[in-house]
């Protein structure tokens, strides 16, 4: 299971680093069209905007990123954290609902697995 937890948390980081790239891409393109529009109003605006849709893409990948963190040091919190971003991204398809699902799989499993051990320490 170990595996599949490490696994959990690089996938949350890829998905965390899909979303902080169009952060970047989103700035850098509308500022740059300001600047070629060579019109102060316009650049004031664009960078405005480019800031804000990047401020809250940036926003949405800091908990996967931490989920990710949590999930590849195998800490209780992070498969938590990693349950709550997997359901919460399950509507972003095709990615979010396939990391939604593994969460949600791997959740699972961890939970089964603490249950067998508590159930019969012997074994």
């Amino acid at each position: 299971m170990e595996i599949h937890y490490r696994a959990l948390g690089i996938a949350h980081l890829i998905y965390a680093i899909l979303i902080l790239i169009p952060a970047l891409l989103v700035f850098s393109i509308l500022s740059g069209i300001g600047f070629l529009a060579e019109d102060p109003e316009v650049i004031a605006i664009l960078s405005i905007i480019g800031f804000f849709v990047s401020m809250f893409l940036i926003l949405l990948a800091i908990p996967g990123l931490i989920a990710g963190f949590g999930c590849i040091q195998q800490k209780s919190w992070g498969l938590a954290l990693a349950l709550v971003m997997g359901v919460l991204n399950i509507l972003c398809f095709p990615f979010g609902t396939a990391l939604g699902g593994y969460s949600i799989w791997v959740f699972v499993q961890v939970q089964e697995e603490k249950k067998k051990v508590t159930e019969h320490p012997s074994e």
